[in-house]
């Protein structure tokens, strides 16, 4: 990622607010500036389309670049209003995905409080953007290790939001997975079930990159040894479950999201199983069809408004980027129709 035309813009920018460079001082041309501090003429061309976007300079046709009058105090203020958000794909995309825009809300709501800008980027377009001098720092939703420190590199505050990765030194928020699944695992137990299939998105190497996902398996997997429950057939990718449900050995069901929800739910109808008579049923996350389906879902429920918000504080208050922040932002068990007390033969 270039870095040289930020240094260069916060050169000139230092030197505007100590008075080194005064109101209406008129600056060389982008070739002179170029050969002044050793760079390419686009460098300098990306730096001084940061500065006037922040209105510290004004361009003009033909007679050329000047410092603006502008206050000390009318800059400060300026200067702390305004976060990127960096998803991976397109935005109108991720503002359509089921996770994705509730974390943005979260992100969103509380920024519209603080009378803060938001705007949401992709990762892919970073190298191309031009970073405002007004710019407090950045959200990271889910980003690769390699995205994470490549924006790192840049030195402002920084915030990963339902991601984390370890010795990477930046400050995360999210979703305590572990917790979630050892409430769904915890509940069914309580019932007296014992033999419990646990329908998950992360078995092959590709899939396991999912983290959440992969945190979720992980903690199953630990639940398990915990109550003593059988783990050996007992765990399923979901493009098998189908398969998995025409030997019908147990007395629940738990997924790990979206996607495993739907392939069971499907799987049960497709093979005459009946949601809470013949089987007890827990889902992670509550999606659209949990409370409307005949039997509603018993659910796992993110609460990832609250994953954005506590975020951006976090970025906000001064604290974001020293890396010694990892918040965890427990979901809440749904009780709904589909689970019920085992009935001892």
């Amino acid at each position: 990622m270039e870095l040289l035309y930020v240094r260069i813009m916060d050169s000139i920018k230092d030197k505007i607010l100590n008075g080194e460079l005064e109101a209406n001082t008129k600056l060389p041309n982008t070739l002179e500036m170029a050969e002044q501090y050793g760079v390419s003429h686009q460098t300098v061309r990306l730096a001084m389309a940061a500065l006037a976007k922040d209105g510290l300079i004004t361009r003009t046709r033909q007679k050329g670049t000047f410092v603006s009058d502008i206050s000390r105090k009318t800059f400060d203020k300026l200067e702390k209003r305004h976060v990127f958000l960096l998803v991976s794909y397109p935005v109108e995309e991720a503002i359509a995905t089921y996770f994705a825009k509730d974390v943005i809300d979260g992100v969103i709501k509380r920024a519209e409080e603080l009378n803060y800008r938001v705007d949401l980027h992709m990762y892919s377009s970073i190298d191309t953007l031009t970073i405002p001098l007004s710019l407090t720092g950045f959200l990271l939703l889910r980003p690769s290790k390699e995205q994470a420190l490549s924006i790192k590199r840049l030195g402002l505050p920084t915030v990963m939001l339902d991601m984390h990765y370890k010795r990477i030194g930046l400050d995360s928020v999210r979703s305590d997975n572990r917790y979630g699944i050892f409430a769904a695992v915890k509940h069914l137990v309580k019932l007296g079930h014992r033999r419990i299939l646990y329908v998950h998105s992360c078995l092959d190497k590709v899939t396991y990159r999912n983290f959440s996902a992969a945190e979720r398996y992980r903690a199953f997997i630990e639940a398990a040894g915990k109550y003593g429950l059988p783990l050996e057939g007992f765990t399923v990718p979901f493009r098998e479950v189908g398969r998995k449900l025409t030997d019908l050995s147990c007395s629940a069901v738990i997924t790990d999201g979206r996607t495993p929800t739907l392939a069971a739910v499907r799987s049960l109808a497709e093979n005459n199983i009946r949601l809470l008579h013949d089987v007890s049923f827990v889902g992670y996350d509550d999606i659209g069809l949990a409370e409307h389906v005949p039997t509603p879902l018993t659910v796992v429920r993110q609460r990832l408004e609250e994953v954005g918000t506590i975020g951006l504080d976090l970025l906000l208050n001064g604290e974001g980027g020293r890396g010694a922040a990892r918040i965890l932002v427990r979901p809440e068990l749904v009780i709904r129709g589909s689970t019920r007390q085992l009935e001892v033969v």
